[in-house]
């Protein structure tokens, strides 16, 4: 299947230690929160440079640890041109099989009759045919909420690219795996409404039974 090289968690960007403390364990908690009507979506957004790609390096690290992270998929500006945002899922659903067994069954039935799954840019079927019917093994395969990162959304390319990347899944709520996204606050208009279009509790931060949002 489609792979997207070099858009992994790098430890170098990870927070010093001792710091940013307090969010660090916001988030922990978000993501170990197994209440029924806990949102599965956490958007953590804000200005550049004010440290929302070491925050989520810094938990997907730690979730590493825990073998508790599914995939940590981090957008680049400076590789546009590999055009990630066509293999965000397919490579999201590589790394989730390479650490659940269960799953790497499930997916293999999915593409083993079906060649085209394997090297389709079509976000929508990505999403569809490799995340959410193969996770639905994870629930009682797994112990406690997997994380998937996608670190950076508003460098994953032009307003098209952006919207087939996460507006089609925004509400989906898919058991035993939780996402933690980052992007700068209002400079991407489509981004910020696409988010704040499914919450109740207003577009700047709060909670509703899709989305956390935190601006940093």
């Amino acid at each position: 299947m489609l792979y997207a090289g070099g858009a992994s968690l790098n430890k170098e960007n990870i927070c010093l230690e001792d710091t940013r403390e307090e969010l660090l364990k916001e988030i922990s908690d978000w993501i170990n929160n197994v209440e029924k009507d806990t949102p599965r979506i956490f958007w953590l957004h804000g200005p550049a440079g004010t440290g929302k790609s070491s925050i989520a390096h810094t938990i997907a690290h730690r979730f590493r640890e825990l073998e508790r992270l599914g995939s940590c998929f981090c957008f680049d500006r400076s590789r546009m041109a590999e055009r990630r945002h066509e293999k965000i899922f397919s490579t999201i659903a590589k790394d989730l099989a390479n650490r659940d067994m269960s799953l790497r069954r499930q997916l293999s039935a999915v593409v083993h009759n079906n060649d085209a799954l394997k090297t389709t840019t079509d976000i929508l079927q990505q999403w569809d045919e490799l995340i959410a019917k193969p996770a639905r093994v994870l629930s009682e395969a797994i112990m406690g909420p997997i994380v998937i990162i996608m670190d950076a959304l508003d460098e994953s390319g032009d307003t098209d690219s952006r919207r087939f990347s996460f507006g089609s899944w925004a509400t989906s709520k898919t058991a035993s795996l939780s996402f933690l996204l980052t992007s700068g606050s209002f400079s991407h208009p489509d981004i910020y409404q696409t988010l704040t279009s499914h919450s109740r509790a207003g577009p700047i931060s709060g909670r509703s039974p899709w989305i956390a949002f935190h601006l940093i």
